[in-house]
């Protein structure tokens, strides 16, 4: 997961117009919002993996650390989310829908996560965007808004 987030950020910073402050200001944000939440929240549930505490389920996945909730469908979501808020048309929602539900699917196949690990991983990532996203909201808002007494 870690490398997720970091390679984003690389792209960020280096690829991505100078011009474009959404990724800044919104995507990247949003990504290290879900990234640390999912993060908290797997050390303090430590939820042992599918493969741990079911002897039946083989998986060729190493996954170090916990299960609840999956990373990697956090990151996923936090980033689909910011493509649909930067790009609200069908065509990008759709398949950035698809390739978080993908991802996710793809988790539980593996045996590294249950249904719920990635419901909740997708649920974080998004709500870190709505979060950062009013968050951005009420800092433009005080930018433009005029001075008194000036």
């Amino acid at each position: 997961m870690a490398g997720v987030v970091v390679g984003t950020g690389i792209y960020q910073a280096f690829f991505a117009k100078k011009k474009d402050a959404f990724l800044l200001k919104q995507s990247l944000p949003s990504i290290l919002v879900a990234a640390g939440t999912s993060l908290l929240i797997k050390n303090i549930v430590k939820a042992e993996r599918p493969y741990e505490r079911c002897p039946g389920i083989e998986t060729s996945i190493s996954s170090d650390g916990y299960s609840f909730p999956s990373g990697h469908t956090t990151v996923a979501s936090a980033t689909a989310t910011a493509l649909c808020f930067k790009y609200p048309k069908w065509y990008v929602i759709v398949p950035a829908t698809g390739y978080t539900a993908w991802v996710g699917c793809s988790r539980v196949v593996s045996g590294v996560h249950y249904p719920c690990d990635v419901l909740a991983g997708a649920a974080i990532g998004a709500a870190s965007n709505i979060l950062v996203f009013l968050i951005n909201q009420k800092i433009n808002k005080k930018q433009k808004s005029p001075k008194k007494g000036l």
